[in-house]
């Protein structure tokens, strides 16, 4: 993505990072605009349905469609004639340049909060490692599994595609485990 370096933003794009995946659709939460931007980004797998995650394939997409759209402007810039143009070519007519930049931004921000994205080939899914040291599992029909180590507990918390919490695991460094589903106490463990 180095050419994408070259782009000028004219302004609208700040402190521009490398733009990482793992950004979720659940991020632009209350922004239509934003998440119709992220909707038309985000591919549907071979089963048609969207994980609301982008990974490599997809933001590798989607910054050729924006370096290809800078190109077209006068010294590789990003104009608003050519953004309009770029949201035109993916399908979004009613969304203004403005909401462009402010998704670039967004998303170059979020990527500072991830570290590493692997893909689990095993379970068709895609892990996100953020700064702060918990990750982010995300399955194919839109579940997760968050993983946070505090001190000496893990805790697992499992999710539907809704955001449902659908159970909890701690465990110490002992191996003691306690699973709780739907709020409630279901095993005690020692392994």
């Amino acid at each position: 993505m180095s050419e994408f370096e070259k782009i000028k933003f004219k302004g609208q794009i700040q402190n521009y990072q490398k733009l990482k995946a793992g950004l979720q659709r659940s991020d632009f939460n209350g922004d239509e605009k934003l998440q119709s931007i992220f909707d038309a980004i985000d591919s549907a797998n071979k089963n048609g349905v969207k994980d609301g995650v982008l990974d490599e394939k997809e933001i590798q997409n989607f910054m050729n469609g924006i370096i290809n759209a800078a190109k077209g402007g006068r010294k590789n810039r990003l104009s608003s004639n050519e953004a309009h143009k770029f949201l035109n070519s993916i399908g979004l007519e009613n969304v203004d340049p403005e909401n462009l930049y402010t998704f670039l931004n967004s998303f170059s921000n979020k990527s500072n909060n991830i570290k590493n994205t692997t893909k689990n080939n095993q379970n068709n899914s895609n892990i996100v490692e953020y700064t702060d040291n918990h990750t982010e599992e995300f399955f194919e029909d839109g579940s997760k599994i968050i993983t946070v180590k505090n001190g000496n507990i893990t805790t697992k918390t499992t999710q539907d595609k809704d955001g449902n919490t659908t159970s909890i695991t701690e465990t110490d460094q002992d191996n003691n485990t306690i699973k709780y589903e739907d709020g409630i106490k279901t095993t005690s463990k020692n392994d």
